[in-house]
């Protein structure tokens, strides 16, 4: 059987090549293995061979052997991997060790779009190539991978199973993260006063990444009370914790109740500092 392969940081590449990124919640990623399994067997063309490939739904990085690449692409050249601190886990804990990466056309069955995907490369006796679940989802979200394709070519996938993928992962917001809740006890917020509150959110990404916290205009705070958006990083992990800074603008405490919704955790594309003179 293959192994379980994760991935704890991102390939750095300079070519024409996209890297598709996954955002599911945790929550969601939970209600995808109910659908398709942990891995599910794919099958597919790569570089226009069909083939049968492994989908994993945690794995964010697509891995071929070497092997492979010698019996089906002679003609392709392993680029290596400069500058990247990148390490292949198996399920058992040992490192899988890679040579480099290359960039090779992916298509589900006999689907008509094919989908530039860049593989990293083991010597490793890997027994199907892997491909991650976020090209998977960039099929279906860029509708090039539709349920009649899915039922054809997913192992042992059924009607109901494939249209409920397909509608989980075009309904994934992919800029937003999660709410951002008060704890499971009653706070204080003495008049006048600002607090920062340690609440749990439920982030999900793989490596520490810089999030915008924004504030809930729609949520039902007590009157009086401001909160404040956020520039934050938080750290990689199914949970973080996150401070929320409040303010009581009113002449009385006001009480939030346990796990009262304060904003939510927003995707942030870039960073820039401002300058003033």
């Amino acid at each position: 059987m293959p192994r379980e392969v994760k991935c704890t940081t991102q390939v750095s590449q300079d070519n024409h090549s996209e890297v598709f990124m996954s955002h599911l919640t945790p929550k969601e990623n939970e209600k995808l293995i109910s659908l398709v399994g942990r891995r599910c067997t794919v099958t597919g063309k790569i570089n226009g061979k069909t083939v049968e490939v492994l989908s994993d739904t945690r794995a964010q990085v697509s891995i071929v052997s070497a092997k492979f690449l010698q019996e089906n692409c002679t003609n392709k050249d392993v680029s290596e991997l400069l500058n990247c601190d990148l390490t292949l886990m198996a399920a058992n804990g040992n490192t899988i060790p890679y040579t480099g990466w290359v960039e090779l056309n992916f298509q589900v069955g006999e689907s008509e779009y094919a989908l530039p995907v860049l593989f990293l490369v083991t010597n490793e006796n890997v027994e199907l190539p892997l491909v991650g679940f976020n090209v998977i989802e960039h099929l279906i979200k860029t509708h090039k991978l539709n349920c009649g394709v899915i039922l054809s070519n997913f192992v042992g996938m059924q009607v109901a199973l494939a249209s409920a993928l397909v509608e989980l992962v075009n309904t994934v917001n992919h800029d937003e993260l999660c709410p951002v809740k008060t704890r499971k006890k009653n706070v204080i917020i003495p008049l006048g006063q600002s607090v920062k509150l340690s609440c749990r959110a439920n982030t999900g990404p793989s490596k520490p990444t810089p999030i915008l916290f924004e504030a809930d205009e729609n949520s039902q705070w007590p009157s009086g009370l401001e909160v404040s958006d956020t520039l934050l990083t938080v750290k990689g992990g199914k949970s973080s914790r996150v401070e929320s800074e409040v303010r009581n603008t009113t002449r009385h405490d006001i009480q939030l109740r346990v796990r009262t919704v304060l904003g939510r955790l927003q995707i942030v594309q870039s960073v820039v500092p401002k300058f003033y003179p």
